[in-house]
């Protein structure tokens, strides 16, 4: 620590810290997700996202393409996730697992840098990161290879809110594009990633406290409106796909209110690793 001192300022310090703390802690915290193997559905997913040509590889992102037994379309995530991992080291659990886990460190220190610049407190960085990185909701995502969608996606919404914050305070429109570019693989990883565009709204009312509420909200509807283009394209591509699980399989759609209540209650319950 003394030498660190010696040769940058202790912010820059206590920031290593912090980070390096938080990466030991998630590495200890989930290291025994190394030692498990296949289970579940990634068999049907080591078997589905097998290509022997191009063309049988771009069928990954094809919604209209038929995979047996799979009803999302989660393409990148999943099938090219599968894909590569299986032809570089075959049926061997551990690779899966130490990218994952990899991943899910990178989307902690993410995760820090984005509630450092929402509440530009760093012990509130540190704590919220700590307990995000430790959190029992990483559970299934970690443990259960076909769950790496869920930590993929999360990476690509950690990327594009921060880029997008990032443009907002520089004016760097390399910084919009690359929200907008971090946008699409969060979609293709998981459908739950749509929900990107309702978050820029708050997130940008939080840096931007300075300015009038009407000000943040109308200027930073504006900039949404790429989003909701790119969502309104997926969507149509997916409902118009026999993939869809609107149109097949197990799933079934449904509006109730007693639903939507006892889902948002689990979640909740969930979010707090109950």
């Amino acid at each position: 620590n003394g030498l660190l001192q010696q040769n940058m300022p202790k912010k820059q310090v206590n920031k290593l810290i912090s980070l390096l703390v938080i990466i030991l802690t998630g590495f200890v915290a989930y290291f025994p997700s190394l030692k498990y193997g296949f289970s579940q559905d990634d068999f049907i997913h080591l078997y589905s996202s097998k290509a022997s040509n191009i063309g049988e590889f771009l069928n990954f992102f094809n919604p209209f393409y038929h995979f047996p037994d799979i009803f999302f379309y989660r393409p990148l995530a999943t099938q090219v996730y599968f894909f590569l991992n299986q032809s570089l080291f075959g049926l061997n659990p551990l690779p899966f697992h130490l990218e994952g886990l990899f991943l899910h460190l990178i989307n902690s220190i993410l995760f820090y840098f984005l509630v450092k610049k929402l509440w530009q407190d760093p012990k509130i960085a540190f704590f919220s990161a700590f307990f995000y990185t430790i959190s029992a909701a990483h559970f299934l995502s970690l443990y259960y290879i076909s769950a790496f969608q869920e930590i993929a996606r999360m990476f690509f919404i950690l990327l594009s809110l921060l880029s997008f914050l990032k443009f907002q305070e520089t004016g760097k429109n390399r910084m919009y594009i690359l929200s907008l570019l971090t946008f699409t693989p969060s979609i293709l990883s998981k459908e739950t990633s749509l929900i990107i565009p309702l978050l820029l709204i708050p997130l940008s009312m939080m840096t931007r406290k300075e300015q009038k509420v009407l000000v943040v909200i109308k200027s930073t509807l504006k900039l949404i409106l790429p989003f909701l283009v790119i969502i309104l394209i997926y969507t149509s591509v997916r409902l118009a796909g026999f993939q869809s699980i609107f149109n097949e399989g197990s799933y079934n759609t449904t509006f109730a209110f007693s639903g939507i209540i006892q889902n948002l209650k689990w979640y909740l319950i969930w979010s707090f690793g109950l």
